[in-house]
């Protein structure tokens, strides 16, 4: 007992250290992107540590230890300058526009319709000629947040904090009811990834999760609540759209009891916007047909691309990302016929495995999109895809220089690809046995049955 007390008082002490100098690297001048990243390494091998002897002994460690760790990691760098992002920035303009009563998706940062609004935070807002890609709900927040006071970046993303604290409470509520570990939870708290793009960037993913959460709330239990559980995945596409993939899945479970409040919630979200028109959505086409970041699969089939048929790049609309949309909606449905929906501990692994399939494919994986791994992980222990919470900070290094040399994605993808593949590979040398143990009985049985 006193040397597992030593093992996990060593590493909650090593992550709160690793915070604490990420808070020290923010306050520098110019942040260096080689030593962040290096931070961040070290802090990952920690945190894998820690996973994996939770999963190995889950009893070991105290629930109220891993919340004190978490609250504490991110309490040390919550008041730290953002570090290479600037996302943050335009929820604050957006919340401004929308708090003055301008429809956000009418007008980019950038037009002089908006000129009267600008402040020193505007001069920070990215893409400023680019219309919000943001669904209601998100606007809505952060035009909450402007009118309630809000309007710094501490205090913005102390609102986002509590979201992510709400996250660990509903992860542990999830665990229990699905009669998992509830040290299981570490594989969110704990996460360096959450604790940097959380708490230190202040991304809106924690909201997204909380009602991603919420939706499995409400199908799993002894008393399923369709209609309530269709309205939380509602309020979770209005925040950002990528739970959309998980409507082939959500049909299976619910159908029409769950779609029908969705569609409701989001008619409902839209309405008070339709003023803008076409440029409702102009934000995110332009996301969907140009943005390209620390890409995997897409970087290799673009490679492809342009050296069989270079042209097709240069059409209106590039027929590869076309491809990909309609691989991962495939991927999306082929994951949901494939889900047990009637066992509750498979639907939290088959709507992680969409969202894994969705950021594999995807043209830009910004690192706090690998955030959307993080909970499901808590249900389902997956070495491939925490390995992916760690080493796709490497971005970061595009920093260094604004490129992004061959290594680094292959220095990102390359490990995680192995061990994902030796995961496939020895699930199917497991089951070859039993199928051959089958096939055999079948064949053993056949005289006696003619």
């Amino acid at each position: 007992m006193t040397r597992s007390r030593l093992y996990w008082g060593i590493i909650g002490g090593l992550l709160l250290v690793a915070s604490g100098v990420l808070h020290l690297l923010a306050r520098a001048d110019a942040p260096a992107a080689s030593r962040f990243v290096i931070l961040e390494l070290l802090a990952g091998l920690v945190y894998l540590l820690a996973v994996w002897q939770s999963y190995r002994n889950p009893a070991s460690l105290s629930l109220w230890y891993i919340l004190s760790i978490a609250l504490g990691c991110r309490l040390l760098v919550l008041s730290a300058p953002v570090v290479f992002d600037d996302d943050i920035h335009r929820y604050l303009w957006d919340g401004k526009v929308l708090a003055r009563g301008v429809n956000p998706y009418r007008y980019a940062p950038l037009a002089n319709e908006l000129w009267m609004l600008r402040d020193e935070n505007w001069t920070r807002v990215g893409y400023p000629q680019i219309h919000t890609l943001y669904p209601p709900l998100a606007e809505c927040l952060f035009a909450g947040a402007w009118l309630l006071g809000l309007r710094t970046i501490f205090l913005l993303k102390c609102l986002f904090l509590l979201f992510d604290l709400a996250n660990i409470l509903l992860i542990v509520l999830l665990l229990t009811r699905l009669q998992l570990p509830g040290g299981w939870v570490i594989a969110y708290a704990w996460s360096p990834l959450a604790v940097k793009e959380f708490a230190n960037s202040g991304h809106l993913e924690p909201v997204l999760l909380f009602f991603m959460l919420l939706t499995l709330v409400g199908v799993i239990g002894k008393k399923p609540r369709f209609q309530l559980a269709g309205a939380w995945w509602g309020l979770a596409i209005l925040t950002k759209f990528v739970p959309l993939l998980w409507a082939p899945l959500l049909w299976r479970v619910g159908r029409w009891r769950m779609v029908l409040p969705a569609m409701l919630v989001i008619g409902i979200g839209y309405l008070p916007f339709l003023g803008a028109g076409r440029q409702l959505i102009s934000g995110a086409g332009m996301y969907s047909r140009y943005w390209t970041f620390n890409d995997g699969i897409f970087a290799v089939l673009s490679a492809l691309q342009r050296a069989i048929l270079p042209g097709l790049a240069r059409l209106p609309i590039n027929p590869l990302r076309v491809l990909v949309m309609v691989v991962t909606a495939g991927y999306a449905v082929y994951v949901a016929r494939q889900c047990r929906v009637d066992d509750q501990r498979a639907l939290p692994a088959a709507g992680g495995n969409i969202l894994a399939g969705c950021l594999l494919l995807s043209p830009t994986v910004d690192p706090w999109y690998i955030c959307w791994l993080l909970p499901f992980l808590c249900f389902t222990p997956n070495a491939g895809l925490l390995l992916w919470t760690v080493t796709c900070q490497l971005s970061y290094l595009y920093y260094l220089h604004g490129t992004f040399p061959v290594w680094i994605p292959l220095a990102e993808y390359l490990p995680v690809a192995l061990v994902l593949l030796g995961m496939m590979i020895k699930r199917q040398h497991s089951a070859l046995p039993v199928a051959a143990q089958d096939e055999s009985t079948a064949i053993r049985r056949q005289p006696s049955q003619t």
